[in-house]
């Protein structure tokens, strides 16, 4: 999905605090939202986004705390002059309920702040697409995703 602006907030901004992921406890706090919201294993979460090298400049995200609870996130990359939204999501029991894109909004404002771009892209489940919709996204390619069947996995 593609939009060179974010379409208005339709909705209150919501009593949401918004960290950076910039230490230790916020990238293991991110690990651990990425564990939960896509079914992944800790450990595999943990080596991906618990070290350094993963945050740069151009690469960077952010966590929602509802009550000082990490429930949502969203992580962007910025190059050239687009931005990508990847890993937006939020915890079961949170949902429907706006944070994933007050999240969202609050990494695009940030980022488009410290860093120049033209566009946002995302790629979007069938579950976040009216979302995306909704914030002025409009669909440009379709990507199908094949994997093994569990069995298949082992042998």
């Amino acid at each position: 999905m593609f939009t060179e602006e974010l379409a208005p907030q339709m909705r209150p901004a919501l009593p949401l605090q918004i960290r950076e992921v910039c230490d230790q406890t916020t990238r293991l706090a991110f690990a651990h939202l990425i564990s939960l919201i896509f079914d992944l294993p800790f450990q595999t979460t943990l080596n991906m986004y618990g070290s350094n090298e993963c945050w740069t400049p151009e690469n960077a995200a952010f966590i929602g705390y509802f009550n000082d609870r990490p429930v949502s996130m969203a992580m962007v990359c910025v190059s050239g002059s687009c931005c990508g939204f990847y890993s937006v999501g939020t915890l079961p029991g949170y949902r429907r309920r706006g944070y994933a894109e007050t999240v969202m909004r609050q990494a695009h404002h940030t980022m488009r702040d410290r860093l120049h771009f033209d566009a946002c892209v995302l790629q979007s489940s069938t579950v976040g697409r009216r979302l995306y919709e909704q914030m002025g996204f409009r669909e440009v390619t379709r990507f199908s995703v094949f994997r093994s069947a569990p069995d298949q996995m082992r042998r």
